[in-house]
């Protein structure tokens, strides 16, 4: 394949997600997030902080509450919770069927 053709597949499918992903200015994190989730089949959600990241498979996806800047993951199989403040953020993108939320801040210790 040339090279040409090659740098306009990528363009197209970088635009694409992009494009496909516009937010509204005064959309909050979380109401932006509930969008992505709404009425599609995600299978992973990643956390990714400044020194770390978390992995939600469906496990933790079954039962996640949203409310205010705050989202939390239950896996009831293994009896955890985890809690994020998702009002630092530096994106939240979807991909298919996995959405990305990249933190502006370390976390844990």
């Amino acid at each position: 394949m040339s090279k040409l053709k090659y740098l306009t597949m990528l363009l197209l499918i970088y635009s694409s997600t992009i494009l496909s992903q516009a937010r509204k200015s005064e959309q909050s994190n979380t109401d932006y997030l509930i969008e992505l989730m709404k009425d599609k089949e995600i299978e992973h959600i990643y956390i990714v902080g400044v020194n770390k990241y978390f992995q939600y498979n469906k496990e933790w996806l079954d039962d996640i509450i949203i409310d205010g800047d705050f989202i939390t993951f239950k896996n009831i199989k293994e009896d955890k919770i985890h809690s994020w403040d998702i009002s630092n953020t530096t994106f939240i993108e979807r991909y298919r069927d996995v959405i990305k939320i990249r933190l502006s801040v370390s976390v844990g210790e």
